[in-house]
């Protein structure tokens, strides 16, 4: 993680690690061990057992639990909170973190028909999201008077005495993060969805969100101590919990069985300074590893591009439409075609499908036949130079049409031909297929797995962009003298959705290594309650599934599958650290300060986790209601600067709400970059030079003033 000295003094040195790991390892080892002398015993003498294995307990406790072995019971959310944690999953040798989600239908959220979530899909992770929310409930909580670091202080997360710790344990580091309770309303306007819910504390999560994405692989611990109520009455804990901290025999087998794990969360704990006594609660859980994140996608991309070798994709350039095939004002022409890509969904690929699973755990897709994808271009019509092209991703819901509008600016300032497909799985034929899987989140898998399908169009549209025996070699890409239009090199542009999904596209991509993502952002669910755009969606789920605690579980289950498909599974390995047969990525973030429609915050946990730096100031003093605006990233240093770049540009909307509600007031300047022209010159900029100036004037933030 990027960040300033002042949050440095958390970093533990490599030999209290190594030190630390070597305590665990012995700790892990000696349990093990008396597991093992244990092991014949009969349930009758488990209190035995725990003796013969050297357990010290301190007395006995009485627990009226249900289904302690497959649900959550250390807070009043349900089964499965706190979430996520690693009592719902397995030891499995064969994944790379070495375990596997295990989730019991029957601990799944119900839908108004009393039909549970079907764990199928999510049981093949080998961990949890990088970026989701962590979950609990905590009836009465006042997080204000319990000094709970807020969104607009997430360095506060990271003092020595912050009441919540988030700790990864692989490091001994502290992880930073902002903490809310839920305050995303549901209603059917606006305004209803702006008024406070009214429901039971009971019902209230506590969402405690990383402020950049945690290190894929590594086991985690969550502690909280020292929360209090409004009154200033201090929270206490569950009896569940009081078991293993205070050393209870609870007599029930399930809640024994987990005291070995706990007692290692202690010890993580402790190493961390974090006093066993003072705990309200705490548990573990694993990160998915990079390959779990990435390595479908990774695996179709393979299998398609081996096949492809080193030739073009097929393709084929539909006949000019004279009555809307050119556009003399803007000095273009439009080309739309088709092209042959490998289908890896079930079915002919349409809306509805889902990944073709293969028989193995983690069901690496495998290949169903072929299907064809649609272009659209918008190509200089009076070019007497080959350029390069822009391959470009379209907003929320939308198609490739959104091309024509982009052509139109870039064309007359760019002179490159610009081309874009449909993100399938989030475009606007999808919009039924979603709407019906609010009623059944089992459905959900339908987004992400054809997100992934879609990725792999804009790898093959790249190609055609890229091949000489591509799209250059047609007629329709021929500049008026001769030759082709297209030079071979291709940069990638997405706006809004497009700016959300590109970073995965660009993870994973060989024909680009520049990527300008424009009002972008990660973490979907982090991004839904923040955006005016989720209104009648959320007005869907809320009559399905009616507890507000399981709506906000299930968005963080959602962001288990939405890894695979959006910026937060591969924004780890986007600008270093690169995937497989894949370069580094240098990447332009422009953001609209007040976005109505992408939070701000999930540009930054982009920018923080991908280490893009900023250029400063990003916004006027007193602009935003943070302590320290853009905690923990890094400044640009140098002008002109090369590789990654993150621009805040201020187009005077309102700051945006400091709780999870989308921000309604004022005009949202959430595309009000494709109209200025200094904005969209810092972005053509980056897009047709190595290295960028300063796009605004030293020492001021980039800004036009309202009106």
């Amino acid at each position: 993680m990027r960040g300033s000295a002042d949050h440095t003094t958390h970093t533990t040195s490599l030999r209290t690690v190594a030190t630390r790991a070597l305590r665990r390892r012995l700790l892990v080892a000696s349990l093990l061990v008396a597991a093992l002398v244990g092991a014949g015993c009969s349930g009758d003498d488990a209190g035995d057992d725990r003796a013969d294995a050297g357990v010290e307990l301190d007395g006995t406790i009485e627990l009226a639990l249900d289904d302690a072995g497959r649900c959550e019971h250390f807070d009043a959310g349900g089964c499965m909170l706190p979430f996520p944690s690693d009592h719902f999953t397995v030891a499995d040798e064969q994944s790379p973190t070495g375990r596997r989600l295990a989730i019991d239908t029957e601990s799944m959220p119900a839908n108004a028909e009393g039909v549970r979530v079907d764990p199928a899909e999510w049981n093949r992770n080998d961990g949890f999201s990088s970026g989701g929310p962590i979950l609990v409930v905590l009836p009465g909580l006042d997080p204000e008077r319990s000094g709970v670091a807020p969104i607009t202080d997430i360095g506060a997360s990271l003092e020595e005495d912050a009441p919540i710790v988030v700790l990864d344990t692989d490091t001994g580091e502290r992880v930073p993060y902002f903490a809310e309770l839920d305050a995303g309303p549901t209603g059917d306007t606006p305004e209803e969805r702006t008024a406070a819910p009214e429901v039971a504390d009971d019902e209230t999560a506590l969402i405690i969100r990383p402020a950049r994405s945690l290190t894929h692989g590594h086991r985690h611990v969550v502690a909280l101590r020292g929360l209090v109520d409004s009154e200033g009455s201090p929270i206490e804990a569950s009896d569940g919990f009081r078991a293993y901290r205070d050393r209870l025999d609870s007599g029930v087998d399930e809640v024994e069985a987990r005291r070995e794990s706990m007692d290692a969360v202690f010890a993580d704990l402790s190493d961390a300074d974090v006093a066993r006594d003072d705990l309200i609660m705490a548990w573990d859980f694993t990160v998915r590893s990079t390959e779990d994140a990435t390595g479908r996608l990774v695996s179709m991309r393979d299998d398609a591009f081996g096949d492809l070798g080193d030739e073009a994709p097929e393709f084929v350039v539909d006949p000019a439409d004279p009555a809307g095939a050119s556009d003399a004002a803007s000095g273009s022409r439009v080309v739309t075609g088709r092209y042959t890509v490998p289908n890896y969904l079930t079915g002919d690929g349409g809306p509805g499908e889902v990944l073709n699973n293969g028989s193995g755990p983690d069901g690496t897709p495998e290949r169903n036949g072929e299907r064809e994808a649609r272009f659209i271009c918008v190509v200089p019509a009076d070019a007497t130079a080959a350029q390069g092209a822009v391959l470009f991703g379209h907003g929320l819901l939308g198609g490739a049409e959104e091309v024509r509008s982009v052509g139109d600016l870039a064309v007359p300032l760019l002179g490159v031909t610009v081309c874009g497909t449909d993100w399938v799985g989030m475009a606007s034929e999808d919009v039924s297929s979603i709407l019906g899987m609010l009623d059944d989140f089992s459905d959900f898998r339908i987004v992400p797995d054809r997100l992934q399908q879609a990725h792999l169009q804009f790898l093959y549209l790249g190609r055609l962009l890229a091949h000489p025996d591509g799209l250059a070699s047609d007629p329709a890409f021929a500049l008026q003298g001769g030759g082709p239009v297209l030079d071979g090199s291709v940069v990638f542009v997405g706006a809004s959705q497009g700016g959300v999904l590109g970073g995965a596209t660009s993870a994973v991509a060989d024909d680009w290594d520049r990527a300008a993502l424009i009002v972008p952002a990660q973490d979907y669910s982090l991004l839904l309650d923040r955006s005016v755009n989720f209104d009648q969606f959320a007005v869907a789920m809320a009559a399905s599934y009616e507890n507000p605690v399981e709506r906000q579980l299930l968005l963080s289950l959602a962001q288990q599958l939405w890894d695979r498909g959006e910026n937060s599974g591969y924004s780890q390995n986007l600008t270093s650290d690169p995937l497989p047969d894949s370069d580094a990525t240098d990447v332009l973030l422009l953001a609209s300060f007040g976005d109505h429609q992408v939070a701000n915050i999930g540009t930054d946990m982009l920018a923080r986790t991908a280490g893009i730096p900023l250029r400063t100031p990003g916004l006027a003093e007193g602009r935003s209601p943070d302590r320290e605006p853009f905690w923990g990233i890094e400044a640009v240093d140098a002008w002109p600067t090369d590789g990654s770049l993150y621009v805040m540009w201020d187009f005077a909307a309102p700051p945006p709400p400091t709780a999870n509600v989308a921000p309604r007031e004022g005009e949202d300047p959430h595309g009000a970059a494709s109209s200025d022209s200094q904005a969209l010159l810092a972005v053509v900029s980056f897009i047709t030079g190595d290295q960028v100036n300063d796009p605004c004037a030293a020492d001021a933030p980039c800004s036009t003033p309202a009106g």
